[in-house]
C-alpha cells in the first residue's frame, strides 16, 4: 500500500504521511483504517523511532553529548525533527533511548 511503501522506503513518519493524504482530500475514515491496519502487521513504530534517532545522531555528527551541553542545540533539533513529521511523544522517547 501507499502508506507502507511511504514508511518502509521513504522512512517518512505516519503523521506526515497522514497530513499528505488529507491534503489530497482523502477521507480521513480511510487513512485511519489504513494506518491501524499498517500498525497491526508490521514495525512501523520502530522505524519511525530508528528514522528520528539517525536523523538525531546525524545532526549531532554522532556526538550525544552534544545535547547534554547545549540545550539551545537539543530545542533546534526538536523542531527540526517536528517540522520533519514526527510526534511529540516518538521525539521525546529517541532522545531518553540516546541518553541512556
Amino acid at each position: 500500500s501507499y502508506i507502507n511503501d511511504q514508511v518502509k522506503l521513504n522512512k517518512k513518519p505516519l503523521r506526515k504521511i497522514k497530513n499528505e493524504l488529507l491534503l489530497k482530500n482523502i477521507d480521513r475514515n480511510i487513512i485511519e483504517n489504513a494506518v491501524s491496519d499498517l500498525k497491526n502487521n508490521c514495525d512501523c513504530l520502530d522505524t519511525d523511532l530508528e528514522t528520528c534517532k539517525k536523523l538525531i545522531l546525524k545532526k549531532t555528527h554522532n556526538n550525544i553529548e552534544l545535547l547534554n551541553e547545549d540545550h539551545d542545540l537539543k530545542d533546534k533539533i526538536k523542531r527540526f525533527l517536528f517540522n520533519k513529521g514526527f510526534d511529540y511523544e516518538t521525539i521525546k522517547q529517541c532522545f531518553i533511548e540516546l541518553s541512556e
